[in-house]
């Protein structure tokens, strides 16, 4: 489990293809502190599996389910990515409760970028919307955002400058792909009132 709080930005240092497989390396610092080979660790909000560590460099297997629906089919060397270690038992948990269970690519339709206020407006695939209110929460490439409007498919988010600058937001362009998570909280209320019903 995760919280959405991103704890380093790190940059793809290779990409190897094959049939099923595609093997990724990040060169990363903060986040291989205290970290192993097995340990669990969210690329772009998605829940890998640390395979390799050397140095400053860490390396995961993303398998063709998690390549379809994810943007890491997107993912080219030099891109940055939002990293984040699991949440440990003992620690704070801010955020909300985010899986690494990536449910669909979303894409930027819209930036508004000023001094005081970043809000990007992202399309979301339509079978997300029912899980989507406003002021609810989301994970947008793992990071734990707020959702500030819904209309139909779109909706709104404000990143703050602290996120903007600790993120990958800080390079995001209109037409990118993002990973998509809706709030685990509010698939379990569905799934409690229809066994109800």
């Amino acid at each position: 489990m995760f919280t959405g709080i991103i704890e380093e930005v790190g940059r793809v240092y290779s990409i190897n293809k094959s049939e099923d497989l595609l093997k990724i390396a990040i060169e990363s610092n903060c986040v291989l502190k205290g970290s192993k080979i097995g340990d669990s660790i969210s690329i772009n909000g998605t829940c890998l599996t640390i395979t390799s560590i050397d140095e400053n460099l860490f390396t995961s297997d993303i398998v063709r389910e998690t390549i379809e629906k994810t943007n890491l089919k997107y993912t080219k060397i030099g891109d940055q990515v939002n990293l984040e270690r699991a949440m440990r038992a003992d620690s704070r948990f801010d955020g909300h409760i985010v899986q690494g269970h990536i449910e669909g690519v979303g894409r930027v339709k819209s930036i508004q970028n000023d001094k005081e206020s970043f809000i990007m407006k992202i399309e979301i695939p339509v079978e997300l919307v029912s899980y989507c209110i406003h002021k609810g929460s989301i994970a947008i490439n793992g990071t734990s955002l707020t959702i500030a409007s819904v209309k139909e498919n779109l909706i709104d988010i404000w990143i703050i400058p602290h996120t903007l600058s600790h993120t990958t937001f800080g390079a995001i362009k209109e037409n990118d792909y993002v990973n998509i998570e809706t709030d685990i909280i509010a698939k379990y209320i569905e799934k409690i009132n229809k066994s109800n019903n």
